[in-house]
């Protein structure tokens, strides 16, 4: 698995349901690269339904920088 290859690939794709999959896929198998994965994508995703799929997942504390980033749009989730 090569990390750094993936997020180069994955910001090519226009379909955004593929993130929340490759969110969903880093949650079970890359769980320390998740917040990376989040920074790279933070300007195409919805950031409230992120965070409610991590919240599902019980893993909120491995995004905390991703949630501090976006923080600057006043999100209440």
């Amino acid at each position: 698995w090569k990390h750094p290859l993936f997020k180069e690939i994955i910001q090519q794709v226009s379909n955004t349901e593929i993130y929340y999959k490759a969110i969903h896929f880093y949650i079970q198998e890359h769980p320390l690269l998740l917040n990376d994965l989040l920074m790279d994508l933070a300007g195409n995703l919805d950031h409230t339904r992120v965070v409610d799929l991590i919240t599902s997942s019980g893993h909120l504390p491995l995004i905390e920088k991703y949630m501090l980033h976006v923080q600057r749009e006043n999100l209440t989730a």
